[in-house]
């Protein structure tokens, strides 16, 4: 019998905010997109750089210029996340009041805490992916994760792709709570984290309009915002 092809998920993901102590903004965000295929995944590049380079040209900046969010008026930033609206999406919302005080004050503590709201993240997304039937859990699968800005060391990336590995393959004890979580997948999934500076990767720059969307629309109590998306998919933590 033929071997099916392994499943390739491609989740792009930027965060907007600054996760620390005394922090005005009571919001922290990551925001960004998933693919299931390439087709999809190369069309939502293609359309976003379009738009991009639309908006560039109106603005008059230079092809090595790249659109933050920080730079953008509402008008452009809209545009942008317009043009992807009818693809997957999703953010999470850290309400930084709710995370402990010796998590905020330790470096080390913050990142570790960001990881875990990525593997949360990140697994909600493939769980949904799967109850649509985009995704078939008993078939191998490899999943690439593409997030713009090293918020960590290259062994907490390590760290951080076999975690949810472990996961993902092999499922999680609780042992606070005496629970065990079962793996999300009955075959093979590989996993692979890439840090990416987003000037080249047009989907982290969409990303980055995302997240910084919903940081807007949590922070400001403009909730409009981030509602009517048609495949989003949100995570409140803590």
């Amino acid at each position: 019998m033929r071997n099916e092809p392994v499943q390739v998920i491609s989740l792009y993901l930027d965060d907007s905010g600054v996760f620390t102590i005394g922090e005005k903004s009571k919001f922290f965000v990551y925001g960004g997109y998933s693919f299931t295929n390439d087709k999809d995944r190369l069309t939502a590049k293609n359309v976003y750089k379009k738009r991009v380079l639309q908006i560039k040209a109106g603005l008059g900046l230079g092809a090595d210029d790249e659109l933050k969010a920080a730079m953008l008026n509402a008008k452009h930033k809209r545009s942008l996340f317009e043009i992807l609206k009818n693809y997957n999406s999703l953010d999470c919302a850290v309400n930084i009041d709710n995370v402990y005080p010796s998590i905020l004050e330790n470096k080390l503590s913050v990142h570790r805490y960001k990881d875990y709201v990525l593997k949360r993240l990140i697994k909600i997304e493939i769980e949904r992916l799967i109850s649509a039937g985009s995704v078939d859990p008993f078939r191998a699968a490899a999943l690439r994760v593409y997030i713009d800005q090293q918020h960590t060391s290259t062994d907490g990336y390590y760290t951080l792709s076999e975690s949810i590995s472990e996961e993902l393959n092999h499922g999680i004890h609780n042992f606070e709570y005496g629970v065990f979580h079962a793996p999300l997948f009955k075959a093979p999934v590989s996993v692979k984290i890439e840090f990416c500076d987003s000037k080249h990767h047009y989907l982290i720059q969409a990303s980055d309009i995302l997240a910084n969307r919903a940081f807007t629309a949590y922070n400001f109590n403009l909730s409009k915002l981030m509602q009517d998306i048609p495949h989003h998919n949100h995570l409140d933590m803590p």
